[in-house]
This record gives C-alpha cells, sequence and structure tokens, in this order.
C-alpha cells in the first residue's frame, strides 16, 4: 500500500494541522435499484495519521463537499476538527481547528443538519469547567459560542459531554445533573446557554447516557429519542423518549441484561417510528444484540450476535437505508483472532450477514475495531475504526449501496 506524503500548516486560531493524502476512488453513480441487483462496494477513504479518530458524519459542506469530523487528544492539540473530501484528483483529510484546552478537550463529535455552516459539537472535557458545547463556523473555522459545563453547584448542568448535541442544539451528558446519572440539555449558540431538560436518576430512569458521539435521535414528531448506557431498574440501560412540546420523559424499555441485552449504545428510528438499536453485551451468547422497539412499546431481539465471524460488542446507532430500509451497524470486535469486527447488515425480513469483515487486509490497512456508522441518505454510509490503516490509528470507510 503507498504511503502518501503530509503538508502541515495553520489554522484560523494558529493551531498546527496535518493533511493526509489518499487516492481518489472511482466510484460510479448507483441507480436505485431493487435489493437484490444493487450493489455494495466498500472502500478506505483515508488512514488517521495524527490523532485518533473520534466521529465522522455527512454533514452539508456547502465548498465542495466531503464529510466532518472529530479527534481525540494527541501530542498537537487537545483534539481537532477535520475534513475529508476529494479535493484535486485525491481523498484529503485536513485539520480546520485545534482545541487548547481552554476552549475544550477530547471533542466527541460534531453534527450538522442542513443549515449550511452551523456545526454543533461536544468535547469529553476542558473549557472553564467539565467539557464543552460549542458552535462551529464552516466559513470562519472558529468557535462562535461555547458553553462549559459544571459551573453550577454540584455540576447540576451536567458535565462530560456524551457526543455532539442534536439539530436544535439538545445533547446529553454522562455526568453531573441533580442525581449525577447526567443530563438531557438544550444548548442555544445565539447566547452560549445550556437549559438542562432532564437530570437522569440512576436507580429509577436510567443514567449516564451513552456517548461516542450518538446524540439521542431527534424523532419525526418532536420527540427526542435516547439510550442510558447502564443503570435502570435492573442497572442495564434504557431507552427513553422526551417530548420537546411537553418537556415530559418517559422510559420506553428497561433491560434486563442476560438474553434480554445489556447497555444499548444508541437509538434509529424508521419512518414508521420504529426504534432500532443495539446492545454491547448480553443475548442468548452474551456477545450484544441488535434490537427493536415499536410504537407500541413492545421490544424484540432482531439478531444475537455469537462472536464468530458475525462479530461481537456492536457499537453505535445503526443506520437505514431509505431505499429498502435494511439496517446497518458495526460490531467492534469479533471475526477472527485479531477482534478486527464487522460491518453487518439486516433485511427487513431480519436476515443478518456480514457486508464487511475488518483487517482483511495486509496490515490491517482496511481497519480494525469500527465504533461508527452516519448515513448517507439512500446512496450509503461512512465510519470510522479505532485502530488499522497506515499509522494504526483508525480509517475512515464508506460503503454505498
Amino acid at each position: 500500500m503507498h504511503t502518501f506524503g503530509s503538508r502541515s500548516g495553520k489554522n484560523s486560531s494558529g493551531l498546527c494541522v496535518r493533511a493526509v493524502l489518499v487516492p481518489r476512488l472511482l466510484v460510479a453513480v448507483l441507480a436505485v435499484l431493487p435489493p437484490s441487483a444493487r450493489a455494495q462496494t466498500f472502500s478506505v477513504l483515508a488512514s488517521f495519521g495524527v490523532g485518533q479518530p473520534a466521529s465522522i458524519t455527512a454533514g452539508n459542506l456547502q465548498d465542495g463537499g466531503g464529510y466532518l469530523g472529530t479527534t481525540y487528544s494527541n501530542n498537537a492539540n487537545d483534539g481537532s476538527i477535520y475534513r475529508l473530501a476529494d479535493e484535486d484528483g485525491q481523498w484529503t483529510m485536513k485539520g480546520l481547528f485545534g482545541f487548547t484546552g481552554l476552549d475544550g478537550k477530547s471533542p466527541q463529535g460534531i453534527n450538522n443538519f442542513g443549515y449550511g455552516t452551523t456545526y454543533y459539537g461536544g468535547t469529553g472535557d476542558g473549557g472553564a469547567g467539565l467539557g464543552t458545547v460549542f458552535y462551529f463556523n464552516f466559513s470562519t473555522l472558529a468557535l462562535e459560542a461555547t458553553y462549559s459545563f459544571c459551573q453550577q453547584a454540584n455540576c447540576a448542568d451536567g458535565s462530560f459531554p456524551a457526543s455532539a448535541p442534536l439539530d436544535q442544539g439538545y445533547g446529553t451528558t454522562w455526568g453531573g445533573g441533580a442525581s449525577g446519572g447526567g443530563v438531557l440539555y438544550q444548548f442555544n449558540p445565539s447566547n452560549g446557554t445550556e437549559t438542562v431538560l432532564h437530570s437522569f436518576v440512576p436507580s429509577s430512569d436510567g443514567g449516564y447516557p451513552t456517548g461516542l458521539a450518538i446524540p439521542p435521535l431527534l424523532g419525526y414528531n418532536g420527540t427526542v429519542y435516547g439510550a442510558t448506557g447502564s443503570s435502570g431498574s435492573s442497572g442495564k440501560g434504557t431507552v427513553y423518549e422526551f417530548d420537546v412540546n411537553t418537556n415530559a420523559y418517559t422510559e420506553l424499555y428497561s433491560f434486563k441484561g442476560a438474553t434480554d441485552g445489556a447497555f444499548p449504545q444508541g437509538v434509529v428510528l424508521d419512518q414508521n417510528g420504529n426504534i432500532y438499536g443495539t446492545t454491547l453485551e448480553g443475548g442468548t451468547f452474551g456477545y450484544g444484540t441488535v434490537f427493536k422497539i415499536t410504537p407500541a412499546g413492545v421490544k424484540s431481539t432482531l439478531y444475537n450476535f455469537q462472536g464468530l465471524a458475525d462479530g461481537a460488542n456492536p457499537r453505535g446507532s445503526p443506520v437505514i437505508d431509505l431505499n429498502n430500509g435494511n439496517l446497518y451497524g458495526v460490531a467492534s470486535a469479533g471475526a477472527g483472532a485479531e477482534n478486527p469486527g464487522t460491518l453487518f447488515q439486516i433485511t427487513p425480513s431480519g436476515v443478518f450477514s456480514v457486508v464487511h469483515t475488518f483487517c482483511s487486509s495486509p496490515g490491517c490497512a482496511d481497519g480494525r475495531g469500527p465504533t461508527e456508522v452516519a448515513s448517507l441518505g439512500g446512496a450509503g454510509l461512512i465510519g470510522i475504526t479505532t485502530a488499522g490503516g497506515e499509522s494504526n490509528l483508525g480509517i475512515a470507510f464508506r460503503l454505498l449501496y
């Protein structure tokens, strides 16, 4: 595999950034075909050379397109915002902003929802308190509004954001709040303020909302949906909804562990209001599950991971193919001695299949340990791994379908 050079420069804040060049992908435009006729193409877009990836999102980049994401802290700064785009015939990863710690540390993710240059993000630590939520302007490459958590007594406003906030500024922290189990909040970028909507109670309605750049999902009916990674009535996590119109919080399901699944990682909704998600552990074989919760509140297990060629310990929220309803996600381990993980698919009829087994290329050039996928609508998905690639810091990959 060819090793590409890098070029260094400084962003608007004077911080050193680095770009890694990768070959241009020659990808044909796929028509919307029946499931049996549509091809699936897996490609490595880039290898991370500085900083382990924390997130990636499709975004809405007006200047040449591409994808935005974040990396955790590294020897150059306290994390960064990067852009991955096809520039001059090569996929280029370019640092856009480097965190100093004073403005945040270890960014958990960044999200855009079709509003031009508006991006919301969260850092897991740093700032004037214990983590921040920020508003990033893609045009000026600057943070225009930031809120530092734990400004209130006993961190009643939350601490350690679990992810980037959603559209309209909805997000979660896994610490702080009235009961110490984290909060559901809304961030106002116009004035940099934060409002606590709900404080999680670990002993009852769940606690410690799941992170890894997985925000709660703003549903089609004005309701925020999400998951807590542990606690609840059985201590194994919950799925919840919050009505933004009435401020009513409802626990939809509390996981029981064992064959029921444990430690949900995130959720996604289909157009019929069904909730889909993954659990890190539990299930028939103990290696995690994929589950479904209907609008009536009926929960079922769609797949039990065996820890074999199918993978183990799924991470992140799955994504839905808008063309045919197929569900896609990643298992972070299993599938071989190296525990490389898999990219999987489940059809609406419940048929499970492995789309790609990571570390299939020499030196794990195709990545190892996937943690996140993000939807490209009906065109495909993008995702990241935390290991493998040229520097063993992970890769960005894409699946077109």
